[in-house]
């Protein structure tokens, strides 16, 4: 899964201060992924979440308030070649 989320300011977060500002633990994010920036002068960036890390993000987001709208949990499909 991934989850794209926003962060302030000019700096991306690095992926340690992502997970942490979320609640994540290390071994709930890629770190092979990393932090991509989906658009960066709005703050919006993306990580890959593992499973046990989707379902944790699943359980809390909803309770919290005043999330920028593009939060949220989307899916990873795997990627092939055209043919």
């Amino acid at each position: 899964m991934m989850f794209q989320f926003h962060h302030p300011g000019t700096t991306p977060p690095t992926l340690a201060e992502a997970a942490d500002a979320w609640g994540l633990e290390p071994g709930e994010v890629d770190a092979g992924y990393g932090v991509i920036p989906v658009d960066l002068s709005a703050g919006i960036y993306v990580i890959r979440v593992t499973p046990a890390g989707a379902a944790s993000l699943a359980a809390r987001l909803p309770g919290m308030t005043g999330l920028h709208p593009a939060t949220g949990l989307f899916g990873d499909p795997p990627q092939e070649p055209a043919r």
